[in-house]
């Protein structure tokens, strides 16, 4: 099945279940967040200043729970606060997730400051389905860069 048809297929079935006013008993597109540590700390993301929880990777036993509860997701996003590419188990749960739902379309969210040839070599290799990169800015035309900050997690990473 083509991805276009899919996505019209899974809006016309939502549409259809909200007309007759009826639930899913479960959720079909699920966010999971496996880490809230980052390497960066963007001017737009409150991870550290005002959400203020101590940096931690989901435990492999909280994350098989999770699995346990899942029926049949049309997708999984491994994203949150965090950088998903810190968490050392991160591609053992993308292929926990691709082994026990095999058509459910797999992805995550990074500030692409990880990725180099092997990671992404890794990342086609584990069957994702799609990666989002998250930029907190980009110089446009003329503009300047703005000057170095003191903060060592602004604008470089770790």
């Amino acid at each position: 099945m083509t991805q276009p048809f899919k996505s019209g297929l899974h809006k016309a079935l939502k549409f259809r279940r909200l007309l007759l006013k009826k639930r899913s008993e479960r959720p079909h597109d699920i966010q999971i967040e496996v880490t809230n540590r980052c390497n960066l700390d963007c001017d737009m993301c409150p991870r550290l200043d005002l959400l203020a929880v101590p940096e931690v990777d989901m435990q492999d036993a909280v994350f098989e729970r999770i699995l346990a509860e899942l029926d049949r997701p049309r997708s999984v996003t491994l994203t949150g606060w965090g950088e998903p590419l810190m968490h050392p188990g991160l591609f053992r749960y993308i292929e926990a997730l691709k082994s026990r739902f095999p058509a459910c379309e797999v992805s995550f969210t990074t500030n692409g400051y990880l990725l180099d040839t092997a990671r992404i070599d890794e990342i086609i290799a584990s069957g994702v389905e799609r990666v989002t990169v998250s930029l907190e800015e980009l110089p446009f035309g003329s503009e300047a860069p703005a000057a170095e900050s003191t903060n060592p997690r602004k604008g470089h990473a770790n």
